[in-house]
């Protein structure tokens, strides 16, 4: 049975990585600090003037714009070049930025254990409907082999640095066995890093889905911009034509898709249309998402039915997100399930110790 984890920011938010956007804002905010403060537009350089109109619009509604890509979206205007200075001047400084939290971090047995359990028994945290439901797709109870792959949204190593504990447990990243030897639960490696990575001679993508989700109607029609924003076209054309590619594959050939710390955002809206087809292929392909909102634990499970309606509206609200009609919710309300996020996964990586002289 062939297994996919997608995982979105979330999953390094939650491990102790402060990875979001809005975590760096305020940093992003020092670094440009002359150019958002000058008065003079005539003396400065293009790239500055571009930078500056941009995060400008940013600071009046601060608080509205925790993802970057949308705000890009929605916000950016004049041409390609005005693109290209804003975002090549903020994913250089975001990037380096994230490179410094990665290093600072490392991977406990705690951590790998924890992830390990997750993998295994993550689906034990379904309400009992949807656990009965799954039962049969619960890793390790059928004389099967289980191969789990993984897709990171994210930038970071962090996955890596978990396997690579895993390997000094678990053999070949066998995490589990049935009857001895027969019927092995493997974590398979590389995993893909759908936006790119951290390490050198690759690039962090930071972008849109298509020109199309401009609101600016001159960057709207302009296929110029694509080069510098759209995710697709920068994974071609940076040489990782693959990601695209085997992302469709481990998705159509998965039996089942786990999802942790995905938004299922509009500037992704290519992969989420994969996610789409492929669960109107068959009945029998299942999406289970790890949702993280604090209601879900204020909803009183002492009269069922409030909390099976919240986790309905939740259905819904991704259905729409990965672009499947609501007319269509008793069908595939039996292939999506809810997770509360904040049952699994309670460990967090170790700060590394900073040595000063």
């Amino acid at each position: 049975m062939n297994i996919t984890y997608l995982f979105g920011n979330g999953f390094d938010v939650n491990l102790g990585l402060p990875t979001k956007y809005t975590d760096y804002y305020p940093i992003y905010k020092e670094t440009i600090k002359d150019i958002l403060e000058n008065d003079d537009f005539e003396s400065e350089l293009p790239n500055q003037k571009s930078i500056r109109v941009f995060w400008l619009q940013i600071l009046e509604e601060y608080d509205n714009w925790a993802d970057f890509e949308e705000a890009i979206a929605l916000l950016a205007k004049g041409d390609e070049n005005d693109i290209k200075y804003v975002l090549s001047d903020f994913t250089v400084k975001f990037s380096n930025y994230l490179l410094e939290k990665q290093e600072s971090i490392e991977c406990s047995d705690e951590v790998m254990s924890d992830f390990v359990d997750f993998l295994l028994h993550g689906q034990n945290n379904l309400q009992r409907h949807d656990k009965e439901l799954m039962e049969p797709y619960k890793i390790g109870i059928k004389s099967d082999n289980y191969s789990i792959n993984i897709v990171t949204f994210n930038y970071t190593n962090s996955i890596e640095q978990i396997l690579d504990k895993c390997k000094e447990k678990y053999k070949d990243n066998i995490i589990a066995r049935k009857n001895g030897t027969n019927y092995i639960s493997k974590i398979n490696s590389p995993i893909l890093h759908i936006h790119g990575t951290l390490e050198d001679g690759d690039s962090v993508i930071i972008g849109i889905d298509s020109i199309d989700q401009f609101e600016d109607e001159n960057l709207k029609h302009n296929t110029a911009a694509g080069a510098y924003c759209v995710k697709t076209q920068i994974n071609n054309d940076i040489g990782f034509s693959s990601r695209e590619n085997q992302f469709r594959q481990l998705i159509s050939s998965s039996q089942i898709v786990y999802a942790y710390g995905i938004a299922f955002g509009k500037t992704d809206k290519s992969r989420w249309k994969v996610l789409s087809d492929w669960l109107q292929a068959s009945s029998t392909h299942k999406l289970v998402v790890y949702y993280f909102d604090e209601d879900f634990r204020k909803i009183k499970s002492t009269y069922a039915r409030d909390l099976l309606d919240y986790i309905d509206e939740i259905k819904k609200s991704i259905m729409q997100k990965i672009g499947l009609d609501l007319k269509l919710f008793s069908r595939y309300k039996d292939q999506i399930f809810i997770i509360d996020s904040s049952s699994v996964l309670k460990t967090q990586f170790t700060i590394k110790e900073t040595i000063t002289n």
